[in-house]
């Protein structure tokens, strides 16, 4: 009888024991889902720019796929923009439809100038790219 009030006061102490500490699996934090904020996924604005002193020129660039687009005959100044560039390498290159003048290639990321090109004379072409991760 002695041995079972001994064994039933040790088990009342452990229980007292372990319920003054806290267990994890009863922790409210465990029990509330934790909350994943996920940033948004932001790209850059890209702008291709033919300028100079001719009058026309054919371009040829790379878009946000990675493609390829072409136009033959544009008048400069000219723009092209991409307010989210999914792709990382850029390309572009303008040459001069006329028997003289200049030819100037620049591209801007986020409104700052990234790289530029330029090429004076008849039929000339000036070309800027790059990876915008380098």
């Amino acid at each position: 009888m002695k041995r079972v009030l001994v064994l039933v006061l040790i088990c009342l102490s452990l229980f007292a024991i372990a319920g003054c500490s806290e267990s994890p699996a009863l922790s409210s934090s465990v029990d509330t889902p934790e909350k994943i904020i996920q940033e948004p996924i932001t790209y850059p604005a890209i702008v291709y720019e033919v300028d100079g002193s001719a009058q026309y020129a054919s371009v040829t660039l790379t878009n946000r796929d990675g493609g390829t687009e072409q136009y033959g005959k544009i008048l400069i100044p000219w723009t092209y923009t991409d307010k989210s560039f999914t792709g990382d390498y850029l390309y572009i290159s303008a040459q001069n439809r006329g028997g003289s003048g200049s030819i100037i290639v620049s591209i801007y990321v986020n409104d700052y100038l990234w790289k530029r090109s330029r090429s004076s004379g008849a039929y000339v072409v000036a070309t800027a790219s790059g990876y915008r991760n380098q």
